[in-house]
């Protein structure tokens, strides 16, 4: 193997800590904007569900219509949903 073959495959037989970085790294943005969209998401999804279960237990009766009030599937219903919000706080909090 000549000297420009073997400098032009350096970089692949390098450990992975020693190999040049990328200045431009679009991987680090992409994750933070997830978390922050997954974070969000599960919030306004477990506030939903607790709305949901309060509907359904009679805790709360807004807006008033009989539709959702003082029906125990809304309560089941609300409780998944919320259980739901909270995975995706969870994924969203946790370190990748």
């Amino acid at each position: 193997m000549s000297k420009d073959e073997d400098k032009r495959f350096t970089a692949a037989r390098l450990p992975d800590d020693a190999r040049p970085r990328p200045r431009y790294a679009p991987a680090s943005w992409v994750g933070a904007v997830m978390k922050i969209a997954l974070l969000v998401f599960g919030v306004l999804i477990l506030l939903l569900g607790l709305h949901w279960v309060s509907e359904g237990t009679g805790v709360l009766a807004y807006p008033q219509s009989p539709m959702m009030y003082l029906k125990p599937i809304w309560t089941w219903i609300g409780l998944a949903t919320a259980v739901a919000g909270a995975v995706l706080i969870w994924l969203s909090r946790r370190t990748a």
